[in-house]
């Protein structure tokens, strides 16, 4: 027995698959786009670098050459990472949308197909169908449980990443005011 809206479904799910694809090329273009950046900025600072490392005269001027370029990569290297994840969260979140819509799609065809079963077939489905229907219900309370689930592992997750940037800047910050005072405490 074929479904009462087979064309439609069909229709939806190649809308669906239209959606997820133009996510999923957004997500990439913005993600090239950063690496992009990155690279050239790196490069940049890579060379300025060296160019400054190459006039110092003394393991004190390197030392103080290396605070003043250490902090600003780590910066730029926990930005690089932020935006990162911002874009990864917001290309998870638009595939999260649209598979819910497309869940519920299904859902709403199996159930019209599970409700018109009945009336064309025998008494002795009735069974069947209030298996199938107790199935399809179970395996929306599991999808509904394991989303909140879901949710405060990804807060756990999101501390855990703001924890590290903070720990990580205050290291940064640490070595740089170290390699300052390396050439005080010598001299």
């Amino acid at each position: 027995m074929p479904l009462p809206h087979d064309s439609k479904t069909a229709s939806q799910g190649i809308d669906a698959l239209e959606s997820l694809a133009n996510i999923a090329l957004d997500g990439y273009e913005r993600l090239l786009t950063l690496n992009l950046q990155a690279t050239r900025a790196m490069l940049g600072e890579t060379l300025a670098y060296r160019e400054a490392l190459a006039a110092t005269r003394d393991l004190h001027e390197t030392l103080a050459l290396n605070a003043t370029f250490c902090r600003p990569l780590l910066d730029e290297a926990l930005s690089y990472w932020r935006r990162m994840n911002e874009i990864s969260s917001h290309a998870q979140e638009q595939f999260a949308g649209v598979s819910e819509v497309q869940r519920a799609e299904i859902d709403k065809s199996i159930v019209a197909f599970i409700n018109g079963f009945p009336g064309s077939s025998p008494q002795r489905t009735n069974l069947a169908v209030l298996t199938v229907k107790s199935a399809v219900a179970a395996a929306e309370s599991a999808l509904a449980a394991a989303q909140t689930l879901a949710q405060p592992l990804l807060e756990v997750t999101e501390a855990g990443a703001a924890a590290l940037t903070r720990i990580t800047a205050s290291t940064g910050g640490g070595a740089a005011r170290r390699s300052d005072e390396a050439p005080g405490t010598q001299g």
